[in-house]
């Protein structure tokens, strides 16, 4: 039989698969649509496995806020908006791998946005980051010492991720997860839809319908699910074990392009992954304890 421990543990694994794969997903769609319509689509099916969610799971409520997580809802909706709409633009200039390890670079940008605050930032943090951006210049800067423009879009997405983060994480137990998520999809979803109807008119349907797969992908399994699970499971996991699962994000990212979209990166480019990858898992190990 298994254990619960083991059992979280391998949801926490399914959800790192599915997260690094919506990035060979997002590619897909980019070369279809626009990054807005792309987003609203994406948004509408995550609203409607939300819908589902609501009605027919139970859930924990006690100690929840419904109005503060709808005010918190339509502040991280914006928050959201801005960081996918940078990685969805930014994915159809670069590849799924460099986009999901930048991604990933948002756990080390939280712990200094705490810094920021007033909160102690201990010594090996700053290891971290050294490691990381030696890591960002081997993946991202070119022979030429140029940047691609969707990396930088992608350094963006990763910043507002971290805000977002520190953002719930002060909305503590007040925060219904699933009405909080819900009011962020349909932020997302109304104002891409406006984006999308000003700047990328005539709506293109057979653009969707080609990419239903990928918008479905993204919407019900990467943002309704995942988010869900996530909630559910991490109250149950050590906070340690779980970031070090889920930053494999990042790794299936990159075998995601290279099996679905055939992308190849450089032995450059596969030095900076490791060293992204080594730093983001280092900044979630715990500090030994002094005796």
């Amino acid at each position: 039989m298994v254990s619960n421990k083991l059992k979280n543990s391998l949801i926490l694994l399914l959800m790192s698969v599915i997260w690094g794969f919506a990035f060979a997903a997002q590619r897909l769609g980019a070369d279809v649509l626009g990054p807005f319509t792309f987003f609203a689509f994406r948004n509408y099916f995550a609203v409607a496995t939300m819908l589902v969610f609501f009605l027919f799971i139970k859930r924990d409520t006690h100690g929840t806020d419904p109005v503060f997580s709808i005010k918190l809802g339509l502040l991280g909706g914006l928050m959201e908006l801005v960081a996918c709409i940078c990685q969805q633009i930014g994915i159809a200039y670069t590849t799924a791998a460099n986009s999901s390890f930048i991604t990933a670079t948002y756990v080390i940008i939280v712990p200094l946005l705490y810094l920021l605050l007033g909160r102690k930032v201990d010594r090996k943090l700053w290891f971290c980051v050294v490691l990381e951006l030696i890591g960002l210049y081997l993946l991202c800067i070119k022979g030429d010492f140029t940047i691609n423009k969707g990396d930088i879009l992608t350094m963006v997405c990763a910043l507002v991720f971290a805000i977002h983060i520190v953002l719930i994480a002060r909305g503590g137990r007040r925060l219904d997860s699933i009405i909080f998520c819900a009011t962020q999809f349909i932020v997302c979803a109304l104002c891409s839809s406006i984006l999308m109807l000003i700047f990328e008119r005539p709506v293109n349907i057979e653009g969707v319908k080609t990419a239903i797969i990928p918008l479905m992908y993204t919407g019900c399994l990467s943002s309704a699910f995942c988010v869900t699970l996530q909630v559910k499971v991490q109250k149950e996991v050590n906070p340690t074990v779980a970031s070090l699962i889920m930053c494999l994000e990042s790794v299936f990212g990159a075998v995601g392009g290279w099996l679905i979209l055939h992308e190849i990166l450089s032995i450059k480019e596969m030095i900076g992954c490791l060293l992204m990858f080594a730093a983001i898992v280092l900044s979630q190990l715990p500090e030994r304890k002094k005796t």
